[in-house]
């Protein structure tokens, strides 16, 4: 049977997450997924305007998770210098 791609707009149960592109019957597509605006053909605008918004929340999110990183290893820097300079005091004393 003949089969197309659409990418859904939203979660569908037992089908995919939105954003994903599927492989439906035209009829079920027609009939339920275009009716209800669960999925749109790859090339609609409604697709592409989902599909650039995943896109710009998956960039985002790589861009603070970057940033943690970057505390992260601040923080660890930081410690480490204050850990070498007690130790450097307690040297002192002694």
């Amino acid at each position: 049977m003949k089969e197309i791609s659409v990418v859904l707009l939203k979660d569908v149960a037992n089908l995919g997450k939105a954003g994903e592109t599927v492989r439906v019957k035209p009829g079920f597509f027609r009939n339920f997924l275009g009716q209800k605006e669960l999925a749109a053909p790859p090339g609609s605008p409604k697709a592409q305007e989902l599909l650039r918004k995943i896109s710009l929340q998956k960039a985002e999110k790589e861009q603070r998770q970057e940033v943690k990183k970057e505390k992260k290893i601040q923080q660890e820097e930081k410690r480490q210098a204050m850990k070498a300079r007690k130790e450097t005091l307690l040297r002192k004393k002694k």
